[in-house]
């Protein structure tokens, strides 16, 4: 008889080793980051050249302008040999990239994410072949822009917080997870944000053993610490989490423009 079991991700670790693995990951986030704008320049400057080549070119047609035709020769020339020569490695590449990052996430969250590619024709691809099967199909062009939304959410990350109602959302979100981590043994978590009316509402549900309390400072004291910083801002914090689990927190913060404490939101 076969057992089915939910898979489980390993529990992380703390220590010299712990940190050193999370800073490799991190610089090789970074260079995954830079690479998919690399291979975006491509498929973009090669589109943007042709085009500029093009509109050059039919320009010049209204009158002897020597200067005018060469320059939309060059131009035109360079986008269709980037076309030619780097946008189906381009693709390709932006494939890979998007192949990693599903592998990496899987590892992550302990669930496989499925790839749903068309297959790769039979036999030696022409050129126009190889082309052609890139850009037919549909998940091409979800990765193309998974890789735009990827740099738009990095740049938006680096920008410096206006952050004080989304920092405190941010570290509450933190020290509950860092609690998950510690004390739920769980093996998934939930997270979910929404911004209503004039309420930012923040649900955070695990799967663990439950039993988590704010004022039990052996079931994370931690949720003290997220009271004390969402009553800075007028904010609720609501726990449920009965014995055997599972365990439900939800966060409310008055996020309103014309509030004092609030006016960055």
């Amino acid at each position: 008889m076969a057992v089915l079991t939910s898979p489980r991700r390993t529990r992380p670790r703390f220590g010299p080793q712990a940190g050193l693995v999370a800073a490799v990951r991190g610089v090789a986030f970074t260079g995954l980051t830079l690479a998919g704008l690399g291979l975006l320049i491509v498929i973009v400057g090669a589109v943007f050249l042709t085009a500029l080549g093009a509109a050059f070119l039919i320009a010049g047609n209204r009158g002897p302008q020597d200067s005018h035709m060469l320059l939309a020769l060059v131009v035109l020339g360079a986008g269709l040999g980037l076309a030619r020569f780097a946008v189906p490695p381009a693709l390709l590449g932006i494939r890979g990239l998007a192949r990693l990052t599903r592998q990496l996430a899987g590892d992550w969250c302990g669930v496989p994410v499925a790839e749903r590619y068309a297959p790769r024709p039979a036999g030696t691809l022409t050129y126009t072949g190889r082309l052609r099967w890139l850009a037919t199909d549909p998940a091409t062009w979800r990765d193309v822009a998974w890789t735009a939304a990827n740099l738009v959410a990095v740049v938006l990350a680096a920008l410096p917080a206006a952050a004080p109602v989304e920092s405190a959302a941010y570290f509450a979100v933190s020290e509950l997870l860092a609690n998950v981590s510690k004390h739920a043994e769980a093996r998934q978590t939930w997270i979910d944000i929404r911004h209503t009316g004039e309420m930012l509402r923040i649900g955070v549900t695990d799967n663990g053993h439950g039993g988590a309390a704010p004022k039990d400072p052996a079931r994370g004291s931690g949720l003290r610490g997220i009271e004390r910083r969402l009553a800075a801002f007028d904010g609720v914090l609501a726990i449920s989490s009965p014995p055997g689990g599972p365990t439900a927190v939800t966060m409310e913060i008055p996020c309103a423009l014309s509030s004092p404490k609030t006016s960055s939101c």
